[in-house]
């Protein structure tokens, strides 16, 4: 058996949910049951995983017949000090499309770079800095069409397509 994921960093009050692939695929009962070592940091219902406080749980999810587990490593902190730290977080950016400017969700008070590519991958913007809540980015001098946005914090890198009309 094996899960989607094998560990994340959320914030409280995050929900995901977590697929467990149960092994040989032509298993005849391939009913599961999950739990959490440490309900006061996590609660799972049929994969659905909801962080309720700080600190650090296990999540098993386990055939009925015990043979087979496999386990789920969650961190759950108050604030979110890096884009590192919210591996399952929903970074957005918005409007998109948009047609003067854009602004990032999903965050709060996060330090990132931006680097804004077009489509045949010439840098078009760079802003260094941003603070991912609060700032908008103009995007009123490009020409309409699509355009990459690759956002940095240390390590962590995403990438996302934008539309300028």
């Amino acid at each position: 058996m094996e899960l989607n994921l094998s560990s994340a960093t959320v914030k409280v009050d995050s929900v995901f949910t977590l697929n467990a692939t149960i092994y040989p695929a032509n298993a005849t009962n391939k009913t599961v049951s999950w739990s959490s070592d440490n309900t006061n940091v996590a609660t799972v219902v049929n994969g659905v995983v909801t962080a309720v406080g700080v600190g650090s749980a296990t999540i098993t999810v386990s055939t009925v017949d015990g043979a087979k587990t496999a386990e789920f490593e969650i961190t759950v902190k108050d604030i979110i000090n890096s884009l590192g730290d919210i591996q399952l977080a929903d970074l957005v950016i918005y409007p998109n499309p948009a047609s003067e400017y854009f602004t990032f969700g999903g965050l709060s008070g996060v330090i990132c770079n931006i680097t804004i590519y077009n489509v045949i991958g010439a840098e078009v913007l760079t802003v260094d800095n941003v603070d991912s809540e609060n700032s908008l980015i103009s995007v009123s001098n490009f020409e309409d069409g699509l355009y990459l946005v690759k956002v940095t914090n240390g390590s962590f890198i995403k990438i996302f397509r934008f539309k300028k009309e």
